[in-house]
């Protein structure tokens, strides 16, 4: 439906996409990404056009599609692209990293293991293990923010939640950070989580 409100918003027929897809078939990603680009060209759409269609039907354009295009239309584009940020379907990867650390080995430990908690020893262990550079104090700080019921312990379901709340923000309106400290906290426990899933690691100054 994004893409279909757009090409009439643009008033573009759908006949660039006629060898990838065809009534009653939806209109997927898929079609959009094996398009290519010099059908577009072809059928008289600029740079901008489909760019935004990418941009409205929320597809991400890998490095393989934007050189695809950068080819065909003689030139790269400076615009805003679609870049898939949402955390909570990464839930299941954060969790394995954090719980998959085990700072020592004792009754604690085990019944943590065995409700599927995670204190806060295990969390500043599981940051520093995946190389994520932050201070005690800030770890504690993030930890405490997950920990909404106040119980010393992180559960798979109060991340979950966190992951919801840091997806539901608008990041790339925020602004004046310096005078918003609950939003500068969860920028940055942003940050740190997407660095922990990514394995680049991560230094940078505390608050």
């Amino acid at each position: 439906e994004l893409v279909l409100s757009y090409l009439q918003e643009v008033n573009k027929p759908l006949t660039v996409f006629h060898l990838r897809w065809s009534e009653p078939a939806l209109l997927t990603t898929q079609v959009l990404l094996t398009t290519p680009a010099f059908w577009y060209l072809k059928y008289e759409w600029s740079r901008k056009m489909v760019e935004e269609l990418f941009l409205k039907a929320q597809v991400e354009m890998d490095t393989s599609v934007i050189k695809s295009f950068d080819d065909a239309y003689g030139g790269g584009y400076s615009g805003r692209r679609w870049r898939n940020t949402a955390m909570r379907g990464k839930l299941d990867n954060l969790w394995e990293k954090l719980h998959g650390q085990k700072p020592s080995s004792n009754d604690a430990d085990a019944d943590n293991d065995k409700n599927h908690k995670i204190d806060l020893k295990r969390f500043i262990a599981a940051l520093k293990a995946n190389k994520v550079g932050i201070s005690d104090e800030l770890a504690q700080s993030i930890f405490e923010s997950i920990d909404v019921s106040h119980s010393g312990f992180i559960t798979k379901a109060e991340m979950e939640k966190l992951l919801q709340t840091l997806d539901a923000t608008d990041f790339d309106s925020i602004t004046d950070l310096a005078n918003k400290p609950e939003l500068l906290k969860l920028c940055l426990t942003r940050k740190v989580l997407e660095c922990l899933i990514s394995n680049e690691g991560l230094q940078f100054v505390d608050m």
